[in-house]
C-alpha cells in the first residue's frame, strides 16, 4: 500500500510540473528531484508491498513513515502552488502594477527559499528511507513473491459482465422454486423473509426470484429498494414510487420535490388494488418497515413483500403472517462447481489446468465454508493467475486462515478471501479500490464519474504515448470487475460496458476499514453518530460527507 501511495504522489507531482509550471518557477528543479526520488522509492516498495500487511511491527512503522514522507511532499508542492498561484492570478492594474510586482517578487523569493529548504528536508528523509528500505529488503524481502502482487501489463478484458444477471450461481434451483411457489400460490402469507448470514447469497437469491418470468407475469408491478444500515425514508419512498411507475432517472425531479407525506399518498394510490411485489433488501431494523408500511398498507390483494436480512426475528416482527426461508450453505461439490465456473472461465487459450492445480483449487474452495461470496472472491483472484501460480496463492490463503480470524461481522472464510484478494491487487489498483469507500453502501456508482475521479486524484498512470488516462482508468475498472471485487449493476446499451457499479456485499465494510487504517479517507454521515476524528488533519487525506441528498 505504501508503494501505491508513493507512486500516486510521484505521478501527481509530475502532473503539476506539466500543468502548473508557471507557478513552480524557481523550485522546478527541487520538485523534479522530488518526483524522481519518490518514483525510485515506489519501485523499491513494489517488491515489499505485500509485507506491510504482515505481523512485523517494524515493517508497519516503516511503511507508515514512507506514507507520511509522500504526504509531506504532496503538501509542500500543493501549498506552494496554492499560495503563489492565487497571488499570481490576483487582478491588478493601473499605477499599482509596478509596486505590486516588486512586492510579489520579494514574497516569491521568500517562498522559494522556504519551499526549497522544505523540499531538501523531505529529500533527506527519502534518502534515509531508501537506506532503511534496502536493509529491510535484505532481512524481510529477499525476493519478491513470484506470481503474487506483481505488476502486469494491462490485459484486454472480456466484456461479458455477467454480474448483472448473477451468472455465477450454483445450487439454488430448489430455493428459487420454493420461493416462486410461495409468492404465486401461497395467498395467506404477506411477507417472505430470506434470512441468513452475510455472504450466503440472500440478495442473489432474491434477485433470481424477482427476475423470474413466472413472478413477472403474476404481479402487475414491482420495486426493489436496498435498506442497509444507512437509509433515508424519503429516498426509499422515491425509489419505490419511481420503480413502480417505471419513471426514468432524468424524469424524477418532480418526484424528488415531493414531501414524505405526498410520496406515501402517491404510492398508496398507485398500488391500490394492484398485485405487486416489493423487495426490501438488506434490512437491519424494523424502523425501515414502519416508515414504508403506510404506503403499502392495502387490504389483502395478493401482493408480497420480500425481506432479505441477517436478523432471524425481523420478518416475524414486521408482519405476523410471514414465511421464513433460509438458504443453505453450498456443498463441497457445489462450491467446487462455482469455483471452476469463475477461476477457469478465461483459460480456454491456456494449457489445461493440471491435476495438481485442480486439487489445490478444490481444497481452497472447500475452505470457504460453503459461503458463495467467499468462493466467488477467491475464484475471482485466481482467474487472474496462471494455474501454475495457484500453489503460492494457496499457501498464502492457508497462512491467513491460520493467523487471522477476522472481525465478527464476517464469516471467517469470507474475511480471509477478501484479505487475500486485497493483498494481491497490483499497486495501481489498491488506491482505486480504497477510493470506492467514499461512496455509501449499495450506492450505484456511475462508472464514468468514478474513473474521472481516479484520474483527477492522480491514481491513473499511462505507460504508452498513445494511451489516454481515460482509457487506462476504464481498464482499471474492468480489472476490478474481472477480479469479482466490483459488481456491475447496469450496462450501457450502446457499448455493453459497465455504466454503474458497486462493491459486493460485505466488501464495503472491509474496504472502509482498510481505507481508515491507511489514513486514506474517513466517511462522515448523519447516520453515523461517532464522527469524531481519530487521526490528525495532516494524516487524513480525504473525507467523504454523506448527506440524505448527495455525497
Amino acid at each position: 500500500m505504501a508503494g501505491a501511495v508513493v507512486a500516486s504522489v510521484a505521478n501527481w507531482i509530475g502532473t503539476q510540473l506539466s500543468n502548473e509550471v508557471r507557478f513552480l518557477l524557481g523550485v522546478e528543479d527541487q520538485v523534479q528531484s522530488l518526483k524522481r526520488d519518490l518514483g525510485y522509492i515506489a519501485l523499491l516498495l513494489r517488491e515489499a508491498d505485500s509485507g506491510e500487511e504482515g505481523d512485523d511491527d517494524k515493517i508497519r512503522i516503516f511503511t507508515e513513515q514512507i506514507r507520511q514522507i509522500a504526504f509531506d511532499a504532496e503538501d509542500a508542492v500543493d501549498n506552494y502552488i496554492l499560495k503563489f498561484g492565487s497571488s499570481f492570478s490576483t487582478n491588478v492594474g493601473g499605477n499599482f502594477l509596478k509596486k505590486f510586482f516588486c512586492i510579489l517578487c520579494k514574497c516569491r523569493c521568500l517562498d522559494i527559499h522556504f519551499i526549497g529548504k522544505e523540499m531538501e528536508a523531505i529529500r533527506e528523509n527519502i534518502k534515509e528511507a531508501v537506506e532503511q528500505l534496502n536493509q529491510f529488503r535484505n532481512i524481510y524481502f529477499i525476493a519478491p513473491r513470484e506470481g503474487f502482487n506483481q505488476p502486469r501489463p494491462h490485459q484486454n478484458v472480456i466484456q461479458t459482465y455477467p454480474h448483472t444477471e448473477d451468472a455465477y450461481v450454483v445450487g439454488r434451483e430448489k430455493d428459487v422454486e420454493d420461493l416462486v411457489h410461495q409468492l404465486t400460490y401461497c395467498m395467506e402469507a404477506r411477507v417472505v423473509g430470506i434470512v441468513g448470514a452475510g455472504g450466503v447469497g440472500k440478495t442473489t437469491l432474491a434477485r433470481m426470484v424477482y427476475n423470474d418470468t413466472r413472478v413477472k407475469d403474476h404481479f402487475k408491478t414491482a420495486a426493489w429498494v436496498t435498506i442497509s444500515q444507512q437509509w433515508n425514508e424519503k429516498d426509499l419512498l422515491i425509489e419505490i414510487l419511481c420503480q413502480a411507475k417505471r419513471i426514468k432517472e432524468e424524469e424524477r425531479t418532480p418526484i424528488k420535490n415531493m414531501s414524505e407525506r405526498e410520496l406515501v399518498g402517491a404510492i398508496y394510490g398507485f398500488l391500490n388494488e394492484k398485485q405487486y411485489v416489493l423487495v426490501m433488501d438488506d434490512m437491519w431494523e424494523r424502523k425501515a418497515w414502519d416508515c414504508i408500511h403506510p404506503a403499502i398498507a392495502h387490504k389483502e390483494s395478493g401482493s408480497k413483500v420480500i425481506i432479505t436480512t441477517r436478523k432471524d426475528h425481523l420478518p416475524s416482527q414486521v408482519h405476523w403472517n410471514c414465511i421464513i426461508h433460509k438458504p443453505g450453505l453450498l456443498t463441497e461439490e457445489q462450491s467446487w462447481e462455482l469455483f471452476k465456473k469463475i477461476a477457469l472461465e478465461n483459460k480456454d487459450t491456456q494449457p489445461a489446468a493440471d491435476d495438481a492445480a485442480l486439487r489445490l483449487g478444490r481444497a481452497m474452495s472447500e475452505k470457504c465454508d460453503g459461503l458463495p461470496l467467499g468462493v466467488v472472491t477467491l475464484a475471482g483472484l485466481l482467474r487472474t493467475k496462471d494455474t501454475y501460480e495457484w500453489e503460492r496463492v494457496s499457501r498464502t490463503f492457508n497462512s491467513i486462515l491460520l493467523n487471522d480470524q477476522g472481525p465478527q461481522q464476517y464469516g471467517r472464510s469470507i474475511y480471509q478471501a477478501l484479505t487475500l484478494s486485497y493483498y494481491d491487487l497490483p499497486h495501481y489498483l489498491k488506491l482505486c479500490f480504497l477510493y470506492l469507500a467514499l461512496f455509501p453502501e449499495d450506492y450505484k456508482i456511475p462508472a464514468k464519474r468514478l474513473t474521472r475521479m481516479w484520474v483527477a486524484e492522480g491514481f491513473v498512470i499511462t505507460h504508452a504515448v498513445n494511451e489516454s488516462v481515460e482509457d487506462v482508468a476504464a481498464q482499471y475498472l474492468d480489472e476490478l470487475i474481472q477480479r469479482c471485487v466490483v459488481q456491475v449493476v447496469e450496462k450501457s446499451f450502446t457499448t455493453g460496458k459497465a455504466s454503474k457499479c458497486r462493491l459486493h456485499d460485505l466488501t464495503p465494510d472491509f474496504c472502509l476499514a482498510k481505507a481508515e487504517e491507511q489514513c486514506f479517507l474517513r466517511v462522515l454521515s448523519s447516520a453515523n453518530q461517532s464522527n469524531t476524528m481519530t487521526v490528525t488533519s495532516t494524516q487524513l487525506r480525504r473525507a467523504s460527507i454523506v448527506t440524505r441528498y448527495a455525497i
